[in-house]
């Protein structure tokens, strides 16, 4: 379902200042690259991020990349790993955070 711009800023607006700053940022720079950018409500990101490339009719979805500890790979996979089982076709592009 979409959402308005204004419960998008009102949900900016509730995030802590650092937060919403990298947020932002992150948007203007998808915004600036021609990326497709959508917000949705899902309790699990990794089935609402492939339904959004499935709507779109994706061929890149680009991802941070953060190493994590071997334990926590075995736990869960990773949003990457969890993307690529679900998305055929699709390209998952991880980038590294600066810090």
């Amino acid at each position: 379902e979409a959402r308005t711009e204004q419960a998008i800023d009102d949900d900016l607006a509730a995030l802590p200042a650092l937060e919403r700053t990298r947020l932002e940022a992150a948007l203007t720079l998808a915004d600036d690259l021609g990326a497709a950018v959508r917000t949705v409500e899902h309790a699990n990101v990794p089935d609402a991020l492939a339904a959004a490339a499935r709507d779109l009719h994706a061929t890149i979805v680009v991802l941070p990349h953060e190493p994590r500890p071997g334990w926590r790979v075995r736990l869960r996979p990773s949003l990457a790993d969890a993307l690529l089982e679900q998305l055929d076709g699709v390209d998952i592009h991880l980038v590294e955070r600066r810090r």
